[in-house]
């Protein structure tokens, strides 16, 4: 009787050891939505849309972790190419390519793991209105709140009041970064570059690959940033409106 009762209870921790097991598996899944837009016999091309999670932008070990499960999920295929998107504009002028593009994951048969790469940091070559909720992101910040910044401050500081920067700068130029700047209708009106030494900024400059300020203007806006101006004396269309 004794032995019989072992050998239930033996089958009962099997059971729920596998229970266990099954329960974790599950709760490691990550959902997500893919659109497949160009299949071969070994290459899987999609995107998948994102939005916001608990206010903030996915991160990168995120999109990671839904590659990996894609991946897992379509093992008939060697390369993948998963384009992340995302909601960043409410309206934009003609684009040559998708101004939704987030970040873009690739994994060839021979490589050991994913290269995540960000596809934003193009956005300002294009005529757009960010979406109210993007202020605050991706280094995003209104040329009216972003003043005073002045030669000399702790780069510290400037990330602690705008943000992690929407682009750090290559090679000998590492520690230099750009954030983007918009009006107070979020349309983006150019960029705000900080060259970096010794983790303090030397050097303050702002343009636009898409608006043609005259010198006049652009040293306007760079002594309003550097504090020698108030932003009400700016008196330049496009901080109101750039598609007039």
């Amino acid at each position: 009787m004794k032995k019989i009762f072992m050998c239930f209870m033996f089958l009962f921790l099997l059971v729920a050891c596998g229970n266990e097991k099954e329960v974790t598996q599950n709760e490691k899944r990550i959902e997500y939505n893919f659109i497949p837009t160009d299949k071969t016999s070994v290459k899987l091309q999609g995107k998948v849309p994102l939005d916001f999670i608990n206010g903030e932008l996915p991160s990168v070990d995120y999109l990671k972790e839904v590659a990996t499960q894609i991946m897992k999920d379509h093992p008939e295929y060697e390369n993948f190419f998963i384009n992340f998107t995302f909601p960043f504009a409410e309206y934009h002028g003609k684009v040559s390519s998708d101004i939704s593009f987030y970040y873009l994951a690739s994994k060839l048969k021979e490589d050991s793991d994913f290269d995540i790469r960000p596809m934003y940091t193009n956005l300002e070559f294009t005529k757009l209105t960010f979406n109210e909720n993007m202020i605050g992101h991706l280094g995003i910040n209104k040329l009216s709140t972003i003043a005073p910044i002045t030669v000399g401050t702790p780069i510290k500081d400037i990330t602690a009041k705008l943000g992690t920067p929407t682009k750090m700068d290559n090679g000998e130029h590492k520690d230099n970064c750009m954030y983007y700047i918009v009006n107070d209708n979020r349309q983006m009106i150019g960029i705000l570059y900080l060259d970096v030494k010794d983790e303090k900024v030397s050097d303050i400059s702002f343009y636009s690959p898409i608006i043609q300020y005259s010198k006049s203007q652009k040293n306007d806006i760079k002594s309003y940033i550097m504090g020698a101006k108030k932003y009400e004396s700016l008196k330049i269309k496009e901080l109101t409106d750039i598609y007039e």
